[in-house]
This record gives C-alpha cells, structure tokens and sequence, in this order.
C-alpha cells in the first residue's frame, strides 16, 4: 500500500515561486486580487494566475483551504 502524499510536502518540494508565496501571505492576511496586485504591482490577472498556481501546488480549491494551510504549515510561507 503507497503512503499518501502530504500536500504540504508536496507543496514544498516544489517551491512556490517568491510571487505565489507574497500572493499567499497577503490573501492570509484578508486581501483581495485588485489589493494584491496594487500592493505588488503586477495586474489583477497575473494575481489570479499566481494564485491558480498556488492552489495547484498546495492541492487546495479555495481561498479559505489556502489560508488554512498556510496557517497550519507556517513552512509554506517561508522563504
């Protein structure tokens, strides 16, 4: 029997690039797309992008999944 792979591992392993893990810090911290991009300076669609990739990473659907992971797994939001 295969062990499951942990999405937080997984997640890791993979190394979320430096503007999916800002988009995540500032979507844990309430943010919208539009305050996302206007704080980093990108377009609300590149924002939607990181955050698409993101989810695909951590194996979430959602923004509240996201936030609960990173809240739970610190990890993922480190540099």
């Amino acid at each position: 029997q295969r062990a499951a792979v942990d999405p937080v591992e997984d997640a890791i392993a993979r190394n979320l690039t430096t503007r999916e893990r800002e988009s995540l810090r500032l979507l844990c911290e309430g943010r919208s797309n539009a305050q996302i991009g206007w704080y980093l300076g990108i377009a609300e669609k590149t924002v939607r992008n990181h955050i698409t990739g993101l989810y695909r990473k951590l194996g979430v659907r959602s923004r509240a999944q996201a936030m609960v992971l990173a809240h739970r797994h610190p990890a993922v939001l480190a540099d």
